[in-house]
């Protein structure tokens, strides 16, 4: 899920893959960055196909003020966002589970900022057989 869920951040102008968008990663040379990674989830109900992730979204920006807003953004995007279609997902809701955590800074200065997201949905490849 997360691969093509960074490709629908792309395709909705949040950033460019492998330049500013990337996964379970803030690349040292990259000054601005925004990086997603999946997080601790409840356990998926196999009974329905219904799978919960959360992921969180990390930002590292040179500009506090920067960074927050791109995050801001896609917490706008994503936040009560329901029924919509990206990749082989389906997603039923996305939700926030907090507001912005501020991280202080890395050592060259850069602010860090993460968001985290849950994401309920199914798998449409997924084709489920109950027989009775």
């Amino acid at each position: 899920m997360i691969d093509e869920l960074l490709d629908y951040l792309e395709e909705n102008g949040f950033g460019t893959v492998n330049t500013d968008l990337f996964i379970n990663e803030l690349p040292v040379d990259v000054q601005n960055c925004i990086s997603l990674n999946r997080s601790i989830s409840p356990e998926t109900n196999l009974t329905l196909d219904i799978f919960e992730q959360t992921i969180d979204f990390w930002s590292r920006h040179k500009s506090s003020d920067v960074g927050y807003s791109k995050l801001k953004a896609i917490d706008d995007f994503f936040n009560r966002k329901h029924h919509y279609s990206f990749g082989d997902y389906y997603v039923y809701l996305s939700h926030s589970l907090s507001t912005i955590e501020d991280n202080d800074r890395d050592i060259e200065r850069r602010k860090l900022d993460k968001l985290s997201i849950n994401f309920i949905y199914r798998v449409d490849t997924l084709v489920s057989w109950h027989w009775h």
